[in-house]
């Protein structure tokens, strides 16, 4: 059965939506196997005209044809293997579920056609057997109970808590299931199943009329016996090992496509860090908006690390940074976050397949791969859809339980989805996420701990108090040092030292930490002004010998402060 009678048949899809310029062309694809990703990229012509919807029908009725022609295959080489001759293929039409067809060789033993006086009598006979299975594996499902029966030397309570009480399969979670799976092939229990008898047996007894002479003289009991339970627990077994598999996969395709369709961050810089290995060495990187690589350095853990690297994202006017979600270092990541927090604002990236990624960047640019690694990162934000379109999906670790599953099988899956969404014509106009200009806004997003836990608003500011604060700009006429507030305050060149300064960056650098007393809080207009000299003057006072040190007058002063809060 190719794969438009296939939907034909079970109606999983429009065939009008096949009524197109290259149906032939598209049906040779989708039946050799090309993943819907792979079309959309090098065939996109073929599919682009059909409907998002439609799409995904016909992409799950040709999962279910695989499936179903892949549980054909085993059963005719069952059939085969013990020297008997396959059905019809109007009889194997009958069965067009994998289930059915795992039930059509029994139904064939019960059934045999001589005794049937034409095909349709046959036919039906068939039908009426596979009823009467299908009936009693829904009957299971939905109102049958699944218990973990304890045997072996290995605990149970180590798969989870309770396995050993009857739970209704209808309401049963994945988690459960496979933890019962998982204890019952480590050798500590047995799944059981109790089933709804009594509604297998009314069944039975609707249909014996139909199921032909060899089991007339059976009564509904002997007929559940021999052909439903002796066969039901593996079939329910196999039932929920696919129920789950799908259920898993399901839900990694939903969270591919989120990822898939993230927001790109909008900011004009953004930093990239990263940490490997062997946890002695950093990579450090800042990427622009059009994905142009504006600096990088290779960072040795030792001594104030964070410091130096603050300084370098400080320095390179990057406000945020994409860090890994998870690390080989994870407390050299957390380190930099603690540190860090109350200024720079901290990203979390999904860090897997980052070794996959950022080989080409090694290679064909010849970065090293720490580096390698934080501009990936960083491009990971910017550009989601391109880069994690470029990994196999399996390596995203998306699917709960992927150990259970091949690598095959997680990326044709997840191949789908991404061809759904390479198709979907809104996906490049999917708004970016605009960031809030950081003024010590990183405090909430990378929460760190704040530079100054009593300042929480401006108004928590007092005179003669000491504030641990970051230099963020320097000019001739002072700096501004970022206090954890979207208020930054003015270190003027006339309090940076005791003696005489000629040059502002003579006494400090950008991305530099600088302990200082308040001065002065200028309330109606939001200024605060700062000192790092020994014995500073509260409320922006100093003697006449003082001032004399400095050739500006007080206007000028006055007016250069004004310019320096108007930067």
């Amino acid at each position: 059965m190719n794969l438009l009678e296939f939907i034909k048949k079970t109606r999983m899809a429009d065939v009008k939506v096949f009524e197109i310029p290259h149906k032939e062309k598209l049906l040779n694809f989708l039946e050799a196997g090309l993943s819907l990703a792979e079309i959309a990229t090098k065939n996109r012509e073929i599919v682009e005209m059909i409907p998002l919807p439609h799409l995904k029908r016909i992409v799950d009725a040709r999962r279910a044809w695989q499936e179903l022609e892949s549980v054909r295959a085993a059963f005719l080489k069952s059939l085969e293997e013990k020297g008997k001759q396959p059905p019809p293929e109007d009889v194997l039409n009958i069965a067009l579920t994998p289930h059915r067809v795992e039930a059509l060789e029994r139904s064939l033993d019960m059934c045999p056609r001589e005794d049937y006086e034409n095909d349709a009598k046959w036919h039906d006979a068939i039908r009426a057997y596979l009823e009467i299975w299908t009936g009693a594996l829904n009957l299971t499902l939905k109102r049958g109970f699944v218990m973990l029966v304890p045997g072996g030397t290995v605990d149970i309570s180590r798969y989870g808590e309770k396995l050993d009480i009857k739970e209704p399969l209808a309401d049963l979670t994945l988690h459960r299931w496979q933890a019962r799976r998982r204890a019952e092939r480590e050798g500590a229990g047995t799944i059981e199943f109790e089933y709804p008898i009594s509604s297998f047996l009314t069944h039975i007894e609707a249909n014996k009329g139909r199921l032909g002479p060899k089991v007339a003289d059976k009564t509904p009991q002997e007929i559940l016996d021999d052909f439903v339970l002796s066969h039901l627990r593996d079939a329910v077994v196999r039932h929920m090992d696919r129920k789950s598999k799908d259920d898993a996969l399901h839900r990694a395709a939903t969270m591919y496509t989120e990822l898939l369709k993230s927001p790109p961050v909008k900011i004009p810089h953004l930093g990239g860090f990263s940490i490997v290995q062997d946890g002695d060495v950093a990579g450090l990187a800042v990427v622009s908006e059009t994905g142009k690589i504006i600096a990088h350095r290779l960072l040795d853990i030792e001594g104030e690390w964070w410091k130096t690297a603050r300084m370098f994202f400080v320095q390179n006017r990057v406000s945020y940074v994409a860090i890994p979600m998870t690390s080989p270092h994870p407390e050299l990541v957390e380190k930099f976050r603690e540190e860090e927090g109350g200024f720079l604002g901290m990203l979390p990236v999904r860090s897997a397949g980052l070794s996959e990624s950022r080989r080409p960047w090694v290679k064909e640019h010849g970065f090293e791969p720490p580096v390698a690694s934080a501009i990936v990162l960083a491009r990971r934000l910017y550009f989601p859809l391109d880069e994690w379109s470029k990994l196999e999906p399996a390596i995203l670790g998306l699917v709960e339980y992927q150990h259970d599953l091949s690598e095959e099988e997680v990326n044709r899956y997840l191949n789908e989805a991404k061809g759904l969404v390479l198709l979907d014509p809104t996906v490049r106009r999917i708004p970016p996420r605009a960031l809030p200009q950081l003024s010590g806004g990183g405090i909430a997003v990378g929460g760190g701990k704040r530079m100054n836990p009593s300042i929480k608003s401006f108004d928590d500011v007092k005179e003669g108090m000491e504030v641990r604060g970051i230099v963020i700009n320097i000019t001739r006429f002072g700096a501004f040092v970022n206090i954890g507030l979207p208020q930054e305050a003015l270190l003027h060149v006339s309090e940076m030292s005791d003696g005489y300064v000629k040059d502002p960056k003579e006494i400090l650098t950008l991305g530099q930490e600088v302990r200082a007393t308040v001065i002065e809080v200028d309330r109606d207009k939001k200024r605060l002004s700062l000192s790092i000299r020994s014995n500073p003057s509260i409320g922006g006072k100093r003697s006449k010998g003082e001032r004399g040190r400095y050739s500006a007058t007080k206007s000028s002063v006055l007016r250069d402060l004004d310019n320096l809060f108007k930067k």
